[in-house]
């Protein structure tokens, strides 16, 4: 590193079972005693939920999501203090008012 600290990964010792609390807690604690700060993924409770059931995303991925049903419509403020939605240019053919010109709604 910069500063003359050496960074040195290596991998769990064989037969390293991230599902056993115990077991994690003990081989944190003995890495501790010899100075090793271990990082990456340690524990696993396959009990909880993952982020993705927690939070119920999407299974289809985001580059495959059209960028009109992802994106918020932009706010343009007006002089009254009221806002205008603004429309994108993809959709400016599609008239938003009476005028098919009008862009601003």
């Amino acid at each position: 590193m910069h500063d003359g600290s050496i960074v040195r990964f290596s991998a769990v010792p064989e037969g390293y079972d991230p599902g056993d609390r115990a077991k994690v807690y003990e081989y944190l604690q003995k890495q501790s005693t010899q100075g090793v700060i271990p990082t990456g993924l340690l524990y696993l409770d396959e009990s909880v939920p993952d982020m993705h059931e927690m939070n119920n995303t999407s299974v289809t991925p985001l580059i495959q999501v059209p960028f009109e049903s992802s994106a918020p419509v932009p706010k343009r403020w007006r002089s009254d203090g009221g806002f205008s939605l603004v429309r994108s240019r993809r959709a400016a053919s599609v008239p938003c008012a009476a005028e098919p010109e009008q862009t601003l709604c």
